[in-house]
């Protein structure tokens, strides 16, 4: 996480805990004393919810239950809270709007349907949060989005929606989605968040929005300001379980991506002046022939993938190895 997130725990996942910066009451202890400098209970959500998700953005946070309902607290500039407003929260949560607490249909319908943009939620399986974004995943790998969209964020093509505060889906493209993994991000030179995020689907294809997230890992500047969703599977030599990356606008010279292959191996390519694509060198590894399907050296049967700004991690049968 960047400097002002809000860092957060659930140990016994009914109970969460939260330490950080918490100038807009992400915390969720109530208040806006800052910082928070020890864990503390996340005292505005009640201990009768079974907690199964956690999300941090940089200065809001968001819970989800085990009967489905979606609680957000913190800063609400661009609707991130999912209410309907863009009003902050500071002392207590708000339930994301259709995420109140009913349950899905019982039994679900067999075969799961197709998510379409009509669709409701039916259940949350887990949420993300990026800087001032919030995505719900419902139980049929459907994605749905909330909060800033200047520049695509919200993983669709309409410019004329620069916010969200009611959930939207995500490009009709992204579906039967198993995981989705927000983008470490920094800001440099003055320059604006990348906020990129990725879909993993259930078959191991990878979807990236904005668009320009992508391209600037690839080295193409003439992409850097389009938005949408670009399917990235093809730079991958099989089916992808896990991603990790990293989005920096600032000349775009720490976007890298990462993927965990089904076989266990890692194939990184994008900026690489911190090594972090793994390869044993410096140098820039964008999607050319010569540079596709590049293992991580030294680095076999991976289960797990984590990465930071510049650097990434991948658990080994129970064993850490970093690059």
């Amino acid at each position: 996480t960047e400097d002002k997130h809000p860092s957060a725990a659930t140990p016994s996942g009914s109970a969460m805990y939260c330490w950080g910066k918490n100038d807009h009451a992400q915390c969720g202890q109530g208040h806006q004393d800052n910082p928070v400098k020890a864990p503390e209970r996340v005292a505005v959500v009640p201990l009768q919810y079974a907690l199964t998700s956690i999300a941090v953005g940089e200065s809001h946070a968001c819970a989800a239950t085990a009967d489905d309902a979606v609680l957000c607290w913190g800063h609400n500039n661009y609707g991130q809270l999912g209410d309907g407003t863009t009003t902050n929260e500071y002392e207590s949560f708000v339930l994301v709007e259709s995420q109140n607490g009913t349950n899905p249909p019982t039994p679900a319908p067999s075969p799961l349907p197709t998510p379409r943009p009509s669709d409701t939620y039916y259940g949350t399986a887990s949420i993300t949060a990026g800087y001032d974004t919030t995505f719900l995943l419902n139980e049929y790998g459907g994605v749905y989005a909330l909060g800033r969209d200047s520049n695509g964020e919200l993983g669709h093509t309409d410019d004329s929606v620069a916010h969200t505060s009611t959930a939207r889906r995500v490009d009709d493209r992204v579906k039967h989605v198993a995981k989705l993994v927000t983008a470490n991000s920094a800001i440099a030179g003055g320059y604006d968040y990348e906020r990129a995020t990725a879909a993993i689907t259930e078959d191991g294809q990878v979807w990236i929005w904005p668009e320009s997230a992508f391209f600037y890992s690839v080295g193409s500047a003439y992409f850097a300001n389009q938005r949408g969703v670009v399917e990235a599977t093809g730079h991958f030599s099989g089916p992808v379980v896990d991603v990790a990356m990293s989005s920096m606008h600032g000349g775009g010279q720490y976007h890298h991506i990462c993927g965990l292959l089904v076989d266990g191996r890692v194939e990184c390519w994008g900026r690489n002046g911190e090594g972090q694509c793994g390869r044993g060198d410096t140098n820039p590894h964008d999607v050319t022939p010569e540079d596709k399907y590049s293992n991580v050296r030294g680095l076999p049967n991976a289960s797990r993938l984590e990465g930071g700004m510049t650097h990434l991690s991948a658990t080994l049968s129970g064993a850490c190895a970093g690059n």
